[in-house]
């Protein structure tokens, strides 16, 4: 099974390539080693050509497609549902196959939006008072709300083309449920307690590529994923708690690692490597990497084991393979709690994308390569497993900082970002993993000049990286750092040789105390190549350059960059003001539901941007609307300080007139000085299908009797009973049915009691019908008619039969029975039992047979067939049939067919007591 990749990953625009052009000596290596090169260039029309084809602008052209399509299906399956809900009985069945088809294929579209337009999803998700009018049997294709507790889990992978996805997932109650957010991702705590209310999606994308149980779509506009204390109370969200968000994972120190070699059962005798190769990878070459990197505060020990081969063909299914990994391993006596790290190696598979993946935040920690042995995936996703975040790449195409950039894990100096070989992680990283003492990191608070060493001497005692404060998040999570640091060619780092640039001038990174997944180098010769891995590949400020924030008004410069260690000046200057766009958030975030003319109130919260140098700003509310509705603020203009927000009631109010259907409006918010600074969002109100004024149909009523045929002697009373079923549609009154008998020989009484019957629709009554024959009626079969019609209304008519067999009672010498019927079966349906055996054979001749249901006669016939229409539900008879010839000379029963509860047989064989009378 393939993953499922975001389009983003492939996008690349006419001004900034992404480069893709691969040295043909490189062409084996994995998407870490991608290098440029003459061939890179000459490949580059042929990319660009390719990426036009998957740019996200077709995706979301697509997905407007599918938004359309997912509008119309929800229309139709409130429209099919309250047709439901009125119809009668028998239009219900074909209507709920058009229900159940409609369901599905909207269930197929929401998938899809899923992926691209997660927030259009919970758009056209119903309201429970719509959602409690679908049938039941509808209702499991049809997303629900719900509110789960479980622990967070969070999941990268890493793909072969140097892209990746954080998955997050919920571990409840047995299952694991992928995570997916409506906007962009909400930054997580994984391995916490929560609890999550979302919207399910049973079937979805992502739970192809993850094997999950299910999607659940969070809204991130409300406060929909709570931390639960130990006590099950809640703890806040993420946001509130303050802090770093994920602490590492035990990075000190010894770490015991287990590495598990597997295949699978199509693949049982591909062994890529040995287990001593894998030794030597992970325990000699990743552990002097993270020794060095580390200044010898963390080392790896441990074993490698396998190859086993999984009972399970190939997968992409990471947890799944660590599942029969655990379980080959336990048969094997491994004990795996002695081990705080676990690798799951395997051999690459072309149909899966991803080269690594790990788990994040937890302990014993789980990472999972299809790299071979290569020491740079290895060590990157046993970074992961401690605790780190990618080091990401900060292109702001012609300038440093900017609000028009790009983020990609383009750094190419740094193992959890694409260098090319094992590369030490950044200064904010090895902060995060306390591998950096206090004297190795400078918190510089005051102006003036400062000396670093190289990044990678280890003596733990002299400046190997600096930190500045740029700024505090204005949500008050914490704080923003630059960090610097002088990189060059020693240890691990030897692949810097001859890159001019790093090695004569600082990287500077910035980073968030509060996020994990925040590093960013910054490219301080942006647009030096029109390349974009040309132009990342030097990000230094080089000797007599100097760059300044004005928004935190800090300048730094690098003034020397000699073997033994490099100088800059940095000057703490007064911040100047920056203007940003505000952020504007809608509660309810979902929306509503209801009929043409209700008020609707949406809470708008917007958000300043602005730089703490800046003043109080004003912000105008503009709001537009379809013609002819009403929306009122409570004002038009809000104050607001940077780093807060401001809130406002929206009042909308639909006409009585306006049309069924989704209808948006939207809002702006805009800065009063600077109007170019704004913000939009489209708040959607649903105007509901009304339920129509039911309409009555008449239908023709259900006419029955039973049992269909008896016999009886000449002058005998026999009874039937006649049963009506009202099919007129939900809305229709009760009505009256007249019952009359319209077929009776001479000289025959017939009586119905009663002979009026009032049915509301889709009810039944009975009535009985008594019949006596003439005492002079000859032998033989006479059919009797009974009439049943609408007292209002009598074309709405039904007729049914019933048979009256009139024995002969002529005396006869023959004493001999007929032969004993054989071959009795038995056909079912919901509502009738069919029967048909083969005929029994008489020295006269054979007159009838009889039909006995546990042990009584519910009718004689002359066929070698009958069906019994008087059956109750989920009740099961046990049918026997014998021949009589003229003179009432009666067979042995034939042997029983029984369905269900088998009751006594009827007694039978002789004679029996000949025919019913």
């Amino acid at each position: 099974m393939s993953d499922i990749r975001p389009a983003q990953f492939y996008f690349i625009t006419p001004s900034k390539y992404s480069f893709a052009g691969i040295p043909a000596s490189d062409r084996s290596r994995p998407w870490h080693q991608i290098g440029s090169g003459i061939i890179g260039a000459l490949l580059l029309p042929f990319l660009f050509v390719l990426a036009i084809s998957m740019v996200p602008g077709q995706v979301l052209a697509g997905s407007s497609a599918a938004e359309a399509r997912a509008e119309a299906l929800t229309h139709s399956l409130v429209a099919l549902s309250t047709r439901y809900s009125h119809a009668n009985p028998a239009a219900q069945g074909e209507l709920l196959e058009q229900l159940i088809e409609t369901a599905t294929a909207r269930q197929q579209i929401l998938g899809e939006l899923l992926q691209d337009e997660p927030a259009s999803v919970l758009k056209y998700a119903f309201p429970e008072h719509v959602l409690d009018k679908m049938p039941d049997s509808v209702r499991g294709y049809i997303e629900e709300r719900v509110e789960l507790e479980g622990e967070l889990e969070a999941l990268y992978k890493d793909y072969k083309d140097g892209s990746h996805q954080l998955l997050h997932f919920l571990k409840s109650n047995g299952k694991r449920y992928s995570l997916s957010f409506s906007t962009r991702q909400a930054r997580l705590d994984p391995g916490k307690p929560v609890r999550v209310t979302g919207l399910m999606l049973n079937s979805s994308p992502l739970e192809e590529s993850t094997g999950s149980n299910g999607t659940l779509l969070i809204s991130t506009s409300g406060d929909n994923i709570q931390y639960l204390a130990p006590d099950g109370s809640t703890g806040g969200t993420s946001e509130s708690q303050g802090g770093i968000l994920g602490e590492p994972v035990n990075p000190i120190g010894e770490q015991h690692t287990l590495v598990l070699l597997v295949n699978f059962q199509d693949t049982a005798d591909i062994t890529p490597y040995t287990p001593a190769q894998a030794h030597d990878a992970v325990f000699g070459t990743v552990n002097n990497f993270y020794q060095e990197a580390s200044s010898g505060k963390t080392w790896l020990t441990g074993d490698v084991h396998g190859w086993y081969t999984l009972p399970i063909a190939s997968t992409c299914d990471g947890n799944t393979v660590a599942s029969e990994a655990d379980a080959a391993a336990a048969a094997d006596g491994i004990d795996l709690g002695a081990y705080g790290r676990i690798i799951y190696m395997m051999k690459d598979d072309a149909s899966c994308f991803w080269a690594g993946s790990s788990l994040l935040f937890v302990y014993p920690s789980r990472a999972w390569t299809r790299a071979g042995l290569d020491p740079q995936v290895i060590a990157h996703e046993l970074g992961h497993g401690f605790g780190l975040g990618h080091s990401n790449f900060l292109d702001c195409g012609s300038t440093i900082l900017g609000t028009d950039c790009v983020t990609a894990r383009d750094n190419k100096f740094d193992t959890m970002g694409s260098a090319p070989e094992t590369g030490h992680f950044n200064a904010f990283q090895k902060e995060y993993l306390g591998w950096l003492s206090p004297q190795e990191i400078l918190t510089v608070t005051n102006s003036g000049i400062y000396d670093l060493q190289p990044f990678e001497l280890a003596d733990n005692v002299t400046s190997k990286a600096i930190k500045i404060l740029k700024e505090q998040d204005p949500a008050g999570q914490g704080t923003t750092w630059y960090y610097l640091e002088y990189r060059q060619a020693l240890g691990f780092d030897s692949f810097i040789a001859g890159n001019s640039n790093v090695e004569n001038g600082i990287l500077i990174h910035t980073g968030q105390d509060f996020d994990y997944q925040s590093s960013l180098l910054l490219d301080m010769t942006p647009n030096s190549s029109i390349l974009s891995f040309n132009d990342r590949s030097d990000p230094a400020l080089v000797v007599g350059k100097s760059y300044t924030d004005t928004a935190s008004g800090i300048t730094i410069t690098t003034d020397q960059a000699e073997t033994n260690g490099a100088s800059v000046t940095i000057s703490l200057g007064q911040p100047l003001c920056v203007h940003g766009n505000p952020t504007l958030a809608l509660s309810p975030p979902e929306s509503p539901w209801v009929s043409p003319g209700t008020p609707v109130t949406y809470e708008l919260t917007v958000t300043s941007t602005d730089s703490d140098a800046c003043v109080t700003s004003g912000f105008d509310l503009s709001a537009v609307a379809p013609s002819d509705w009403s929306v009122e603020l409570d004002s038009n203009t809000l104050q607001i300080a940077p780093g807060t927000s401001g809130t406002v009631n929206m009042v909308v109010t639909s006409p009585q007139t306006a049309v069924e259907g989704f209808h948006d409006i939207t809002i702006t918010a805009s800065e009063s000085d600077a109007p170019s600074n704004s913000a939009s969002a489209t708040a959607t109100y649903v105007i509901e299908p009304a339920d129509p004024t039911p309409t009555c149909t008449v239908q023709t009523p259900l006419l029955g009797v039973s049992p269909g045929s008896q016999n009886g002697d000449p002058g005998t009373t026999l009874f039937y009973t006649v049963s009506l079923t009202n099919n007129d549609t939900a809305a229709c009154n009760a009505s009256n049915f007249d019952l009359t008998i319209t077929s009776l020989p001479g000289g025959w009484s017939g009586e119905l009691f009663p002979t009026s019957i009032s049915l509301s629709p889709g009810t039944t009554g009975t009535t009985t019908f008594s019949v006596t024959s003439a005492g002079t009626a000859a032998a033989g079969s006479y059919n009797l008619q009974i009439v049943a019609s609408d007292a209002l209304d009598p074309v709405h008519a039904e007729t049914t039969t019933a048979t009256y067999v009139v024995n002969d009672t002529t005396p006869a010498d023959d004493t001999q029975a007929p032969s004993t019927p054989t071959g009795l079966v038995a056909g079912e349906t919901r509502k009738q039992v069919s029967l048909s055996w083969n005929a029994s054979s008489d020295n006269t001749g054979v007159a009838g047979y009889q039909v006995w249901r546990d042990g009584a006669v519910i009718a004689n016939t002359t066929d070698t067939v009958y069906t019994d229409r008087d059956i109750g539900n989920n009740v099961l008879y046990e049918y026997s049939i014998d021949a009589y010839d003229a003179v009432y000379n009666v067979s042995a029963m034939s042997d029983p067919v029984t369905a269900g509860k088998v009751k006594a047989k009827g007694s039978g064989g002789g004679k029996g007591k000949g025919p019913s009378k």
